[in-house]
C-alpha cells in the first residue's frame, strides 16, 4: 500500500499546497488542477552532478523506499564511439496511477567532466528530449508518456549515441512513480547511476 505518512517539513508543505489546490479545485466548482509536471519535468532533476531530483516537486517518501526501483536497460559495459544504443528506462513501483522520468548522459571525468557525452534522442512519442540552461541534454516523459503501461509501473524508449571519446560516460536516471491524485503528495520517487567505460 501506497505510503501515507510524510516527515514533518513535507507535511507542511503538504497541508499549503493541498489547500492550494482545493482552493482552485473541485471545492470552487472548477476543474481538477493538472497533474505536476505530466506534460514534462523541470530540465536538470537526475540527482546527478549536484542536482534535485523529481522529490523537490513530489512529496513522499524517501527516495528508493518500498521495495520500487528505476532501471536504464540496454547499456553496454563498454561504449563503442559513434555507435547507436537502444536504452530503455524501466519503473517499477506498485500502485502506480502516473508516471515520469528523466534522464541524463554526461562525460564523469575528464576536461569535459559533467558535460552531456553523445546524443538523446527520443524512440517514441512517449519521450522528448530538451537542453538545460547548463548545456546538458535530457531525455524525458511528455504528456503522452505520463500514463503508466502496467499498474506496477512504466517504461520509456531512448537512444542515445556515445560520443567519439574515450572518457567514462556516466547516466543518471530519476523517475516518479505518482499516485494520480493531481496533488504532490504521496508520490515516490526512485533515482538510479549508471556508469560505462570505453571500449576499445
Amino acid at each position: 500500500m501506497r505510503p501515507t505518512t510524510l516527515p514533518s517539513c513535507a507535511v507542511a508543505l503538504g497541508v499549503v499546497v493541498a489547500a492550494a489546490l482545493v482552493g482552485h479545485g473541485e471545492a470552487r466548482g472548477g476543474p481538477r488542477p493538472a497533474q505536476l509536471h505530466a506534460g514534462a519535468p523541470p530540465v536538470g532533476h537526475t540527482g546527478g552532478f549536484g542536482e534535485p531530483t523529481c522529490v523537490i516537486c513530489h512529496l513522499g517518501d524517501a527516495e528508493n523506499a518500498y521495495g520500487g526501483s528505476v532501471a536504464i536497460l540496454g547499456l553496454p559495459e563498454a561504449y563503442e564511439p559513434g555507435v547507436a544504443y537502444a536504452l530503455t528506462v524501466v519503473l517499477q513501483a506498485d500502485e502506480t496511477g502516473v508516471a515520469g522520468f528523466q534522464l541524463s548522459a554526461r562525460f564523469s571525468e575528464g576536461a569535459a567532466e559533467g558535460s552531456s557525452a553523445g546524443g538523446l534522442a527520443p524512440v517514441s512519442p512517449r519521450v522528448e528530449v530538451n537542453a538545460g540552461d547548463n548545456g546538458v541534454t535530457y531525455a524525458h516523459q511528455n504528456l503522452a508518456g505520463s500514463p503508466v503501461q502496467t499498474p506496477d509501473g512504466s517504461s520509456w524508449l531512448v537512444e542515445w549515441t556515445a560520443p567519439e571519446s574515450d572518457d567514462p560516460v556516466v547516466f543518471h536516471v530519476a523517475a516518479n512513480s505518482g499516485n494520480g491524485d493531481n496533488s504532490p503528495l504521496s508520490d515516490l520517487v526512485y533515482r538510479a547511476e549508471v556508469q560505462v567505460r570505453a571500449g576499445g
